[in-house]
C-alpha cells in the first residue's frame, strides 16, 4: 500500500534535527492505496504532478493524484517469476 499521514509507520517517527534547525516541516505520510504485493519504484512526474509505481507481482501500474486525491490502475499482463 502506498502511505500517505497518519499511518503507524510514523507512531515512533520523529522529525530529524536538521529539519527543525531549518524550519521546515516533517514529512507526511498517508496511505493512499491498498493493500499491495509489492509496490516499488515509485517515480513523480513533475510535468504532470502524480506519482506512478508498479506492483509487479500482481502485473498493475498505478498513478497517484494528489490534485484530485485520486489512485489510478491498470492491469499491464501478468507476472512470470524466474
Amino acid at each position: 500500500m502506498l502511505l500517505k499521514n497518519n499511518s503507524e509507520a510514523m507512531k515512533n517517527w520523529s522529525v530529524p534535527s536538521h529539519f527543525q534547525e531549518l524550519g521546515m516541516s516533517p514529512i507526511k505520510i498517508e496511505q493512499i492505496t491498498g493493500p499491495m504485493a509489492c509496490g516499488e519504484a515509485p517515480h513523480w512526474d513533475s510535468d504532470r504532478k502524480q506519482l506512478y509505481l508498479v506492483d509487479i507481482p500482481k502485473a498493475l501500474i498505478f498513478r497517484y493524484d494528489p490534485a484530485t486525491n485520486k489512485v489510478f490502475s491498470a492491469k499491464v499482463g501478468k507476472f512470470i517469476e524466474s
